[in-house]
């Protein structure tokens, strides 16, 4: 492998995937996350600031992950396990002046600069109306609907003798700087409780009842519902308690009152007999997964997924899909360890209360010392004796500079 001698520093900043051939001094912490993304659904790593998270990650994590193409790298760093790695994400970001995010129901800023993250490999090639554009269409969309989405379909074999295709690659979702969700955007705090639902759903899939977030348009589901739009909400009307519609219908009371009213009141229904009979369906188009789930409900015990099934179906606008989940799918959150405290209302909303957690520490002199003379393997030039030695014990010496909360500069130095 040749390098250029003046590449291989890359200075004051993270190193990327690009740099992963002159990036040395984390093998043993390289293989440590490895074995702990391969083995977990969901992984926390924390780390001093300045630490060097999101060299990590660029250089050696996502190289290890992915699939190696460069021969010499490969024997570098080995062949590579063979996932997909999104973009890696950010939870910040600044909002397009055009969008109002307030006035979209069950919008929410940390998702939405989250796709707007995944979609940057898209975007080089769009004109600026073209971003915007596609930018609009992220508001209000969920992680799991983008991932299915975006899911690549795997082509089957045209003819008998043709080989199978390869199997689709699991998916590592990277979240950098991650304690940007407690630092930016104060004002919307309460979507980091969205936010954190909607990452155990790409992972594990959505309960059965109903959530306030499972509501895509609020308004127009509780006024389908009063004025009976159709025999569904006809129905559903007919099994809601009483004096229940007069508060549904009192504007009065906030939408997220009545919401919270109405969602209570549907997962009641969802929980009892089945809300299917001919007549009501009869406009209705059912999915192909409903039609199923209806044939196998004399053996089920609760008519509870069937229900699900059926409202999805009779308010497609109204209410999102459940999320199915995506078992195979890995996601990382990378952090500063100082924000790790904050995490502690929002564990119980993810899988494991988010107990596999690695601690990066800060290089060692010896780890240093690799990571200062290992890149000049590549050239005919070496350090004078005691040189690079000198020069590590003084960068020890350094006091790492912490980036105020409120900036948006690197804080990886």
């Amino acid at each position: 492998m040749t390098v250029q001698t003046r590449e291989l520093y890359v200075g004051p900043r993270p190193y990327e995937e690009s740099n992963a051939a002159i990036f040395f001094g984390r093998e043993r912490e390289a293989r440590d996350l490895l074995s702990l993304v391969i083995a977990n659904q969901l992984l926390l790593i924390y780390a001093p600031s300045g630490a060097g998270k999101t060299s990590l990650i660029n250089a050696r994590l996502v190289p290890m992950l992915g699939r190696v193409k460069e021969p010499a790298l490969a024997e570098q760093l080995g062949a590579g396990k063979g996932f997909e790695i999104l973009p890696i994400a950010r939870v910040s970001g600044l909002v397009p002046e055009t969008i109002d995010l307030d006035a979209i129901p069950n919008s929410n800023i940390f998702v939405f600069n989250t796709l707007v993250s995944w979609r940057k490999k898209d975007a080089g090639t769009q004109s600026a109306q073209e971003r915007k554009l596609a930018e609009r269409e992220l508001i209000g969309k969920r992680l799991c609907d983008y991932l299915e989405e975006t899911r690549p379909v795997m082509r089957q074999p045209a003819e008998e003798d043709e080989e199978e295709s390869e199997p689709l690659s699991p998916r590592v979702v990277i979240f950098d700087q991650f304690e940007e969700i407690f630092t930016r955007h104060f004002e919307r705090w309460q979507d980091r409780e969205g936010f954190f639902e909607q990452i155990t759903d790409a992972l594990k899939g959505g309960p059965l009842t109903l959530r306030r977030c499972d509501i895509r348009r609020p308004a127009a589901l509780i006024s389908r519902i009063m004025r009976g739009a159709n025999s569904v909400c006809v129905a559903l009307r007919g099994r809601l308690q009483e004096g229940v519609d007069r508060v549904l219908k009192n504007e009065s009371k906030s939408l997220a009152e009545r919401m919270d009213i109405l969602v209570s009141e549907l997962n009641t229904i969802l929980k009892g007999e089945s809300l299917y009979d001919e007549e009501t369906f009869a406009g209705i188009k059912l999915r192909e997964e409903t039609a199923q789930s209806l044939q196998q409900k004399r053996k089920a015990r609760s008519c509870l997924p069937s229900n699900r099934l059926l409202l999805e179906d009779a308010f497609p606008d109204e209410i999102y899909r459940r999320a199915h989940g995506d078992r195979a799918l890995r996601v990382v959150f990378s952090m500063r360890e100082d924000y790790i405290a904050e995490l502690d209302p929002y564990t119980h909303l993810l899988p494991d209360r988010l107990g596999t957690r690695y601690r990066l520490d800060r290089l060692r002199r010896d780890a240093a010392l690799v990571a200062v003379k290992s890149p000049l393997q590549f050239t005919h030039v070496s350090f004078a004796p005691g040189v690079a030695e000198r020069l590590v014990d003084s960068l020890l010496q350094t006091p790492v500079r912490v980036a105020a909360p409120v900036t948006t500069g690197e804080e990886e130095l």
